[in-house]
């Protein structure tokens, strides 16, 4: 997995077509799509070209592949926290957590997630609030906002979304820029305090 394998167990396997992507993955996040060559990714991952193409018919199926991957980890991921943590901060605090946590440890994965939505190869697949993980969490929100807070949807999605994760996924990027020094969760309560103190109102 290149999403949530903070254990053993979640790491990818030794498949030939895990190996392909963990090496794009590694490639696309260092030097660019653009800049990465399938023949670069054959060399990195020691695997034949023949073989690259037995799975994929190129570099963007290859980046499509890998986005997918990722993006229904990330919903597996955000729905284990919906359902075990029981109030809206804690859910919230969990989500962002999730992310700094794999800012740091899978900078990787981050990196190329969350410039994947801007690239051209990618440009009709909407970008990472589209994805299923963030409609689960909207989806979510919807119910503990009326019922904890008393609060109605008044806002569209991409508005709401906005509010609660534009400043996160910025902060995110200025991390993996190394432009932030530390890691984001050691200030995550002042993160989600800064953040739901305008949120409710706004929403």
């Amino acid at each position: 997995m290149f999403f949530y394998n903070f254990n053993a167990k979640d790491k990818c396997s030794n498949s030939t077509k895990d190996k392909i992507l963990e090496s794009a993955l590694t490639l696309f996040s260092t030097h660019g799509y653009f800049k990465t060559s399938v023949h670069d990714i054959q060399a990195h991952s020691g695997v034949s070209i023949g073989s690259i193409y037995n799975y994929f018919y190129g570099k963007p199926e290859i980046a499509l592949e890998l986005r997918a991957q990722i993006l229904e980890q990330m919903k597996d991921a955000f729905a284990d926290i919906l359902s075990k943590q029981k109030n809206f901060k804690d859910k919230y605090f969990a989500v962002l957590e999730l992310l700094f946590v794999m800012t740091e440890k899978e900078p990787r994965t981050m990196n190329f997630i969350l410039n994947s939505s801007t690239t051209e190869y990618l440009e009709n697949s909407g970008n990472i609030f589209e994805s299923d993980a963030f409609n689960l969490f909207l989806h979510h929100l919807d119910n503990v906002l009326l019922n904890e807070f008393n609060v109605v949807k008044r806002k569209n999605k991409e508005f709401i979304l906005s509010v609660f994760f534009g400043l996160p996924v910025n902060l995110i990027k200025l991390r993996l820029d190394g432009i932030i020094e530390d890691p984001l969760e050691k200030k995550i309560d002042q993160i989600i305090n800064t953040i739901l103190m305008g949120a409710i109102k706004e929403y």
